[in-house]
């Protein structure tokens, strides 16, 4: 009778057991914790996500649009390039100053795809070096931490081809190049004159060979001044002419970089239109010259590229010149969205225009717009001091591009 009585015990305690074996099992093999208070990877490949804001490819057509209202669209992020040759110093930087920009040192922008090319513009603001000549002084030299700032910027966006405003000149912007930029392989430049009354010009750095470099001083340009302005010394009817003269250079792509297996030619126009809303007209004349220009360019399947601070929207008198003669916005879906942005005061006035054949070459997800510390919004510059890793009121901006 005591056996009988045992044998439900017994059994009890096996299942009790299995109970227990199979808690353990799932708890510490199954689904083992996470190390340091890390959450465990959902169900699913476990990959987590890469998107980031962004942009998507470039419009093909020479037609202008217009900015739509949604969301800047999201782009996916390419694996870190080992060959980047430095990274981003955090500790330079004042993150909470940086206000606008698809990327930033917060959020480094995506490595330049195999095969690609890499395109960019960037107002560096008053290059100045230490020599006084010309209309500048010794103490017109920018400061070195805003040339570190502008360092760490071109850095992180890496370009191939970079075009500039806002240099002093060609010495200036090779001793820059030389003391903060020597490990980005840019042997060639090219920089003149601009005929700008505060002695600054556009510029081209390249690590492929540039040739054709040109440019139109002072050349006349159809109308009048609309307006009385002493600051700019002109007079309302005087002859309008060239505020700054545009860069016009061809920039080289050899074979070993082009994929196409020979070399393909680049016409660059370096742009840098006269500021202010006042001077709306002057812009549009100023357009209206220069399309009359590029159009000598535009050969079939010619790759052109019209970039530079226009100083005005791309929906402008000015940029839809530049549309409506063959030229495409390669940002022209941007938003309103501050990460759009391309100047301090949260305004896109930097643009890069593209000819058919360059703009059918861009690679969707890869454009750039980095941001960088600026002072707050409507703050006098001569009286806020500049935030911790300025480097210039503008962002740069890039393309890349595959001509295979």
């Amino acid at each position: 009778m005591a056996l009988a009585q045992s044998k439900p015990k017994a059994i009890l305690a096996v299942v009790i057991n299995l109970v227990i074996i199979g808690f353990l099992v799932k708890t510490f093999i199954l689904n083992p914790k996470p190390q340091n208070g890390a959450p465990a990877l959902p169900k699913g490949d476990g990959a987590a996500s890469t998107q980031t804001p962004g942009a998507t490819s470039a419009p093909t057509s020479g037609a202008a649009t217009t900015p739509a209202a949604a969301k800047p669209p999201t782009v996916s992020k390419a694996p870190t390039d080992a060959s980047t040759p430095s990274k981003i110093d955090s500790s330079k930087i004042d993150t909470s100053a940086i206000r606008a920009g698809l990327f930033s040192a917060m959020n480094p922008p995506p490595s330049k795809p195999a095969g690609a090319v890499r395109i960019a513009f960037y107002n560096v603001e008053n290059l100045f070096d230490n020599r006084a000549d010309g209309n500048s002084k010794a103490s017109d030299e920018k400061p070195k931490p805003h040339k570190e700032g502008l360092a760490l910027a071109i850095h992180a966006v890496n370009p191939d081809i970079l075009a500039l405003s806002e240099i002093e000149s060609l010495d200036a912007l090779k001793e820059f190049r030389d003391q903060y930029l020597a490990d980005l392989g840019y042997v060639h430049v090219a920089s003149i004159d601009a005929g700008d009354g505060r002695g600054i010009e556009q510029s081209v750095l390249s690590r492929f060979p540039i040739s054709g470099v040109k440019n139109w001083v002072g050349s006349p340009l159809e109308g009048v001044h609309q307006i009385d302005n002493a600051e700019s010394r002109i007079k309302m009817g005087d002859p309008l002419k060239l505020h700054r003269s545009p860069l016009r250079a061809v920039v080289t792509i050899p074979a070993s970089a082009s994929g196409t297996g020979a070399d393909v030619p680049l016409v660059v126009y370096v742009m840098h239109h006269k500021a202010g809303r006042e001077f709306d007209y002057w812009r549009e004349a100023e357009a209206k010259f220069v399309i009359s220009k590029v159009k000598e360019d535009l050969k079939p399947n010619a790759l052109v590229a019209l970039m530079g601070d226009f100083n005005s929207f791309a929906r402008d008198a000015a940029g839809r010149l530049y549309t409506a003669g063959g030229m495409s916005d390669c940002f022209a879906d941007r938003t309103r969205d501050a990460t759009w942005a391309t100047h301090e005061s949260g305004r896109p006035i930097d643009h890069i225009f593209a000819s058919a054949a360059l703009a059918k070459a861009v690679v969707p997800n890869t454009r750039i717009i980095y941001g960088t510390p600026v002072r707050p919004p409507r703050s006098d510059w001569n009286t806020t001091p500049a935030p911790k890793g300025y480097a210039s009121d503008h962002f740069p901006i890039s393309i890349d591009v595959k001509l295979n």
